[in-house]
This record gives C-alpha cells, structure tokens and sequence, in this order.
C-alpha cells in the first residue's frame, strides 16, 4: 500500500497523547494498529483514529516518528515484510521497524460512547485557561485535576484558583487530570460523550480522544470567589511588566 508521509505523521501526532513514556501498561508506549485504526493508550488517556494503514501490532512510537520525520519522501510504499517488521520504503531509502504481532493493548478497558452531542464552543478556551492553574504536586491528586461541573470549569493549585463559567454539557460533575485535559486544546475538539468511566471528545477528524474521570468530592472554591471590593482596570502594561520582572523570580519560596 501506499500513503502520503505527511498525513501518516498527522495522524500519529493526533493519538500521541495516549503514549506513555514508560511502560507501565503493556505497550503503552506504542503505536497500536488494528482494523484501519492506530490507537494508544496510557490508562488515563486513550485516543483511536482511522488511518490508511492496513496491518494489525504494535510498533515503538518514539521510533517510528523520529525516523519518518527523517525521511523526504511525499508518498510511501508500506508492507509488513518477511521478518515481521513493518517496512517503509520511499524512493532512495527503505526501513523497517519491529513490530509485535499480538497486541496486549488493554484499550479494551474504554467504554465506546454510542451518543455525542455537541461541544460548547467555550469549552477549550476555558480548559486553556483553568490548566494554568492546576497543581503539579502528585501528592495532592485532587488538586492535579480540573473539576468539570455543568455550569463551569475549574482549578486551584493553593496558591491561585480560576473558574470559567461554561455551560459544559455534564449532567454531573466530574475531575479530570489537568495533564490530560490540557491536550484537547490543539485537537479542534467539537463533540462530547460520557460513559460510565470516561469523556469522550471527538473532532472532525475522526480522532476519539478519551480522558479517565474521576468522581471524587473537589474541594467547594466558593468562598474565594465571593469577594468584596471595587473594581480596578488593569493597566495595559502590566501583562508585560510581570513579563520581565520575572526574569528575576526563582523557583525556590
């Protein structure tokens, strides 16, 4: 088979989000293909898209990208050769990439939502701009998540909290991780589903990108939004006086 390098990187660009850097989960750090699909799955983040490739295992993802990337050929000619591996060959040059036959993949573990309804437009915006605020410190896992809530998004990483009033398509309330989420902001996004462990967001594409949820109590913000005061109007300087000012901040409190 034959098929356009470009749209081939693309399309491993789409589902890269679900690739773990370790192997924690049997070949999680894989392209997994199957059925006209290459799907990845990292146990908080799964992601399957049509593709044009037609083989069935699973091939190391950092791998097969760093050298299709090195490759200048528009088209490419595709076969799963003699040794098992998966074998790109363009005009000049040729490789093969080990591929596993049998796929351990437990993507099965993502419920397949049957019914979607529209994405509010506002959605990623307000998840661009609640991530900023949620907490990298594993040892408070509440707080590495966005609350998703039917009226609003929201995060707080105990020094900073920011909620986006959203109309968001839940009937209830649930957590995502922060670093999951923060992924759908690049994929045009504009379809929602919900099952019983998981929300689903689909694009134009075709790309189904899956987040784990969590339906744990999230801490009740309310009071930090109730403020008393008067209001001020920002200074059109300040966004880039706090730029450079903070070339003299550290890190250490």
């Amino acid at each position: 088979m034959t098929i356009n390098r470009e749209q081939f990187i693309n399309d491993l660009e789409m589902v890269k989000a679900g690739v773990s850097a370790r192997e924690f989960l049997e070949q999680s750090s894989c392209f997994v293909f199957s059925d006209g699909h290459v799907m990845t799955f990292n146990d908080e983040v799964a992601c399957r898209k049509k593709t044009m490739i037609q083989v069935r295992g699973a091939v190391q993802a950092a791998t097969l990208v760093a050298i299709l990337e090195k490759m200048n050929d528009s088209e490419l000619k595709v076969k799963e050769n003699e040794k098992g591996e998966l074998e790109f060959q363009g005009k000049r040059k040729a490789f093969g990439v080990t591929m596993d036959a049998e796929i351990f993949l437990p993507i099965d573990r993502v419920e397949i939502p049957e019914r979607w309804r529209p994405l509010p437009a506002e959605f990623t915006e307000a998840v661009d701009l609640v991530q900023h605020c949620v907490s990298a410190d594993e040892s408070k896992f509440i707080l590495t998540c966005i609350h998703l809530a039917p009226d609003h998004i929201e995060a707080c990483d105990n020094l900073q909290a920011l909620r986006v009033k959203v109309h968001t398509g839940l009937k209830r309330s649930c957590l995502i991780r922060g670093t999951s989420l923060r992924h759908i902001s690049s994929l045009a996004m504009d379809e929602l589903a919900v099952s019983p462990s998981w929300v689903h967001f689909r694009n134009k594409a075709g790309l189904i990108f899956s987040c784990r949820r969590y339906s744990e109590d999230y801490p009740d913000l309310e009071k930090i939004f109730l403020v008393k005061g008067h209001s001020i109007t920002v200074p059109k300087g300040l966004a880039d006086a706090s730029d450079r000012a903070a070339i003299f901040a550290t890190d250490k409190a």
